[in-house]
């Protein structure tokens, strides 16, 4: 397909109407290349360093290694805007033909997955509706969609504002609540690392001091923290997740080849930013838990952590997480991002939580409303029934 471009006119900013030379937002819909994204890189970074919260899921080598490995061969749609020249917003997308609830659709859809933690649309903080009403017209301008969908977005989000533009323009808009995310705020001037997790669960962590001894069985433990990329520990790390009952499922990394790749590229990158921080709790020389994770800036997110179940008894992934927060609060780290669904072990240490959500717009053709009643009036629906038979699985 001929690389094709949208540009939208100049859209001046209400946000700074009252200032002597207000934005003026010129946004592109184009299928970049790989080396395009590339290109980017410089700008994209300068344009990260402004948010409230320079995650790692936002920052360009996590989609060039998304690009490299899992939309390989893929041209990938990408809306930018700018400001006078000045690269103030980017949204890398996914275009394919694919069945939503069960009906054909032309999806434009994040370029993410559920390797990807979370998404949003990357933009200028101080200027966000303006940026994204750019944004919004070139997506518009774009008649091969009927469907965009971009999972995964934390609340508040600035694609949110994207959404609010499509609604005021007659379309029509969704949010499927997804994720509630785990966090620990570390705490800065307390001797006791732990001080800020959940009271109600202090037993549970008493128990583990016990079953620390029994680690100890198996020889003197060890944490490590590697804050570089190493296939050795990277191997280390897949086999260990492999081993137990995610390999059985076919849900480790190690039984899908292109997220194999996916990772290493990705901690490659991350390692060269100064960003990545692998961890190892070892009982004498034999690794009984690992965490892959990134510090960016004083927050640290943890996507992965597994463990080597023949030490299930000592609960070695617990082990490693106590740890880990105590090592992240003496280096003055502030918070400590479990990533993922809610889940019991997470929330042992980690009480507050970010609520994320898939989020719609559709055309208002037949098929638009169509797919509108599925996700905003019937999916909500079918999902409380789901949850009052089986229980929702992250109410704790």
């Amino acid at each position: 397909m001929a690389n094709q471009a949208v540009q939208t006119p100049p859209i001046p900013s209400s946000q700074s109407a009252s200032r002597a030379s207000p934005p003026e937002m010129h946004a592109t819909l184009i299928n970049a290349t790989l080396r395009q994204l590339e290109d980017l890189h410089q700008e994209w970074n300068l344009l990260a360093q402004q948010l409230p919260q320079r995650e790692p899921f936002y920052l360009p080598y996590w989609f060039q290694a998304f690009a490299r490995t899992i939309a390989r061969d893929e041209s990938i749609p990408l809306v930018t805007v700018r400001d006078r020249g000045r690269l103030v917003g980017v949204l890398p997308l996914r275009r394919t033909g694919r069945f939503l609830r069960k009906i054909p659709a032309r999806v434009l859809s994040s370029l993410s997955n559920v390797h990807s933690c979370r998404f949003d649309f990357v933009c200028d903080p101080n200027h966000t509706e303006a940026v994204a009403q750019a944004a919004w017209h070139a997506l518009k301008e774009d008649s091969r969609w009927s469907v965009i969908e971009v999972n995964a977005i934390p609340e508040g989000g600035a694609f949110e504002a994207i959404m609010r533009s499509a609604e005021r323009d007659g379309y029509l808009v969704a949010r499927w609540p997804t994720l509630l995310s785990p966090y620990l705020k570390l705490p800065s001037t307390q001797f006791d690392p732990l001080s800020n997790c959940p009271q109600h669960y202090r037993k549970d962590r008493k128990r583990l001091e016990k079953r620390f001894e029994r680690l100890k069985e198996f020889g003197e433990p060890v944490f490590e923290v590697h804050t570089h990329f190493s296939e050795d520990l990277f191997n280390e790390f897949l086999e260990m997740e492999s081993s137990g009952w995610k390999g059985q499922a076919g849900g480790a990394i190690k039984c899908n080849p292109v997220i194999v790749d996916f990772y290493r590229e990705l901690l490659s990158a991350a390692a060269r930013e100064g960003h990545v921080r692998i961890c190892a709790l070892r009982a004498g020389t034999k690794a009984v838990a690992m965490e892959l994770s990134f510090v960016v800036d004083h927050d640290c997110y943890s996507p992965k952590i597994a463990y080597d179940e023949a030490f299930s008894a000592a609960s070695p992934g617990q082990q490693l997480a106590r740890f880990s927060i105590q090592e992240l609060a003496r280096r003055g780290i502030s918070t400590y991002d479990l990533l993922g669904p809610r889940s019991r072990h997470k929330a042992i240490w980690a009480g507050d939580i970010r609520p994320h959500a898939n989020c719609y717009i559709f055309r208002p053709s037949l098929a638009g409303k169509t797919y509108h009643y599925i996700i905003d009036k019937m999916g909500p629906r079918v999902k409380r029934a789901k949850y009052t038979r089986y229980g929702d699985p992250q109410q704790l």
